[in-house]
């Protein structure tokens, strides 16, 4: 299985910053979720310019709280 269809499979620590589009396909949520959780403070991230990368580790506690679908 690949990381985007396992929930439970964490993602390596190497890979420090995702895209909203890799962070949606690994929660198995819209890019506009991320967008708002993001902006709720709900997943830690910065601003590139005017794009939003999120912290891997963000994206990793969401999938073992179980926080995403």
């Amino acid at each position: 299985m690949t990381q985007a269809t396992n929930p439970l499979t964490l993602l390596p620590m190497s890979k420090q910053l995702l895209t909203v589009r890799q962070a949606a396909d690994i929660l198995t949520v819209s890019d506009e979720t991320v967008r708002h959780w993001f902006k709720a403070g709900r997943l830690e991230g910065v601003r590139v310019g005017k794009g939003i990368r999120i912290k891997t580790e963000a994206v990793n506690r969401l999938l073992v709280e179980g926080g995403a679908k």
